[in-house]
């Protein structure tokens, strides 16, 4: 099927009047946005296999580069925190310098997701200008592609992840497959901030320069070198800005489940899926209403 076919098919699903705009809302029900998404099931499966495979376009080994990156990543961290520093995540409780190259790595991991999409996000839209201009085309797939091409590198790396606590620990702790249920408010969460910053980037340009220096901020303030558990009290009000964090709730919480084997905060997992859920919403919400104009500003 043709870009401009599954466009008008699009516009349809949108809106029973075919005009796409007056009853953009409808799009936002749950139901309705899964099954406009299962219908152009291929063609986000084979843009989001440009992302993965275009980032190691020409390369000798290709799609095996998204293996030992992570791989010589979790190397470096193992050699640096494991033999050299010595940071840690808790007290008391016996933990080796191995875990804390562990718990490092888990954290970048996670970290280094959300801060491709948020970097790739303003120019989505712009470098993808023939979709907008040219032809009829179901924009809000494009985001879509990108994240789960992001997330793909990023259930990549965390399989080493699990492969490294496997080795040094001897087995995983049974929370692990309760900590990676977290992986999905953290792909909602994505999901909004594309479709947020790929519409904002359209028609403000310096969205870009702006959050070079706020992902440099986010990854300070996401707890990925140290545990909010570990702030001293007098520095009360940066704790409760980590508490609101989701992305430092998602990292804190999947590192103690997988790294360390603690149980999941119920509270802290109840506000990353409320928060997750309300960013993909209000992402698509935003596109969806800024998308007529589009066309006009590209």
């Amino acid at each position: 099927m043709s870009p401009v076919q599954l466009g008008r098919r699009a516009l349809a699903l949108v809106s029973p009047t075919g005009q796409g705009d007056t009853f953009w809302w409808r799009f936002l029900l749950p139901w309705n946005a899964l099954a406009y998404f299962y219908r152009y099931r291929y063609l986000i499966a084979q843009l989001a296999w440009r992302e993965i495979a275009g980032r190691y376009k020409g390369t000798h080994l290709g799609v095996l580069w998204s293996l030992v990156n992570p791989l010589l990543l979790l190397g470096v961290f193992l050699l640096v925190f494991g033999l050299i520093f010595e940071g840690k995540f808790n007290r008391g409780i016996g933990e080796t310098r191995t875990d804390y190259a562990l718990g490092l790595f888990c954290g970048l991991s996670i970290f280094n997701f959300v801060a491709e999409v948020i970097s790739r996000s303003p120019t989505l839209l712009v470098s993808n200008a023939n979709y907008v201009t040219k032809v009829v085309f179901p924009l809000e797939v494009l985001g879509l592609a990108m994240v789960l091409g992001a997330f793909v590198h990023l259930l990549l790396n965390f399989s080493i992840l699990l492969l490294g606590c496997w080795v040094f620990h001897g087995a995983l702790p049974p929370t692990t497959p309760i900590a990676l249920f977290l992986f999905i408010p953290l792909g909602l969460l994505g999901l909004g901030i594309a479709w947020t910053l790929s519409a904002l980037g359209v028609f403000v340009r310096d969205v870009t320069a702006v959050l070079e220096t706020g992902i440099q901020v986010l990854m300070y303030g996401s707890a990925i070198f140290y545990s909010p558990d570990l702030i001293p009290r007098k520095l009360a009000w940066v704790e409760l800005l980590i508490r609101f964090n989701p992305i430092a709730q998602i990292i804190n919480e999947t590192r103690r489940a997988i790294v360390f084997g603690f149980p999941l905060n119920e509270e802290r997992c109840l506000y990353v899926w409320i928060v997750g859920g309300v960013g993909a919403f209000i992402g698509l919400a935003f596109f969806l209403r800024s998308r007529h104009a589009f066309a006009d500003v590209l």
